[in-house]
């Protein structure tokens, strides 16, 4: 599972920024392709489980799946959820990959410890 070694990554990355700490980290938002190779669910389990586990608290963690896009040698641009595919246009298995490979950390929320 390696979903779980992903979770660590992204909350050590997280926590690398300024102003980011275990204390107020309230959200996290992830991009993830379906060509990524990830399973997101297992991937939001693990998030949870390492903060709750850290003393971290509950923090939210929004996963969105992103679309996958790959252009056929034909020049065809199409959405498919494998790369083992043919073009709907043209048949051929040969295309590349434009998008949906990915595994982004898009924002993160953090409480505003200022006082007004």
């Amino acid at each position: 599972m390696h979903e779980l070694s992903l979770a660590e990554n992204i909350i050590n990355t997280i926590l690398e920024n300024d102003g980011v700490t275990p204390y107020n980290l309230l959200s996290i938002k992830i991009s993830c392709g379906p060509l990524s190779g990830v399973n997101t669910a297992s991937l939001e389990f693990g998030i949870k489980m390492i903060t709750e586990q850290s003393g971290m608290g509950n923090i939210k963690v929004n996963i969105e799946e992103s679309p996958a896009k790959l252009e056929c040698e034909c020049g065809h641009v199409f959405d498919n959820e494998s790369v083992f595919c043919t073009c709907p246009y043209c048949n051929s298995k040969n295309h590349k990959v434009l998008d949906g490979d990915e595994l982004n950390i898009d924002s993160v929320e953090v409480q505003d410890d200022k006082k007004n």
